[in-house]
């Protein structure tokens, strides 16, 4: 009986130090360079932002050079899951939304949409969240179909390529466009104000 309890205990650690190991190489350590942010980071390992703060338990924007963070496997949520069908729409529905804003806020909007395809209470696609029925505002007067310029198209393959400025909002408006106080857009908890938009879940 001694004996098997001591099989067991080795066993046991063993399992424990093997499953260890297998995380540790399913991960790539990186040390933060100068001029470095955790978007530029998740781009060059082709992860999310969002990932990194979470698999580093850090979840301020800030970093600083000789911090060293533990990166992630890759994603799904890149530009090589997406077809240049979904990178035209989200940039059209960006330019449709948000164009005038600031680059920051623009790649938010695109965030917006991504977060949506990643939530299960939304369609599970780029085309079905932009055009599930009105839902953005630039679908129904017409703005989404114009043809989107270099900053808009830059701000969805941001957003592509992991950056999201919102927190994982899945909403955004316009407050000063919002004149009823019993719309129930109110009631969504904003996560951040980027120029004239709030960003919430």
């Amino acid at each position: 009986m001694k004996r098997f309890k001591i099989t067991f205990i080795v066993t046991v650690v063993a399992l424990i130090l093997f499953t260890n190991v297998l995380v540790a190489s399913a991960a790539t350590m990186h040390t933060v360079k100068p001029g470095e942010s955790l978007w530029t980071i998740a781009r060059k390992y082709g992860t999310t932002v969002n990932q990194i703060k979470s698999t580093n338990n850090h979840w301020s924007e800030l970093i600083h050079a000789g911090q060293t963070l533990n990166i992630p496997q890759k994603t799904k949520y890149t530009t090589n899951h997406f077809s240049s069908r979904d990178l035209d729409l989200l940039a059209r529905l960006v330019h449709g939304e948000a164009r005038g804003e600031t680059f920051e806020g623009q790649v938010g909007v695109a965030a917006v949409i991504l977060n949506r395809v990643e939530n299960p209470k939304f369609p599970n696609t780029v085309s079905g969240v932009i055009y599930e029925n009105l839902a953005f505002e630039s679908i129904m007067n017409g703005q989404a179909n114009l043809r989107p310029n270099q900053e808009t198209i830059k701000a969805a393959k941001a957003a592509l390529n992991g950056w999201d400025p919102t927190g994982n909002s899945l909403f955004f408006y316009n407050p000063a466009k919002i004149h009823s106080s019993s719309n129930w857009i109110w009631t969504r908890r904003v996560v951040k104000n980027i120029g004239s938009h709030s960003f919430a879940v």
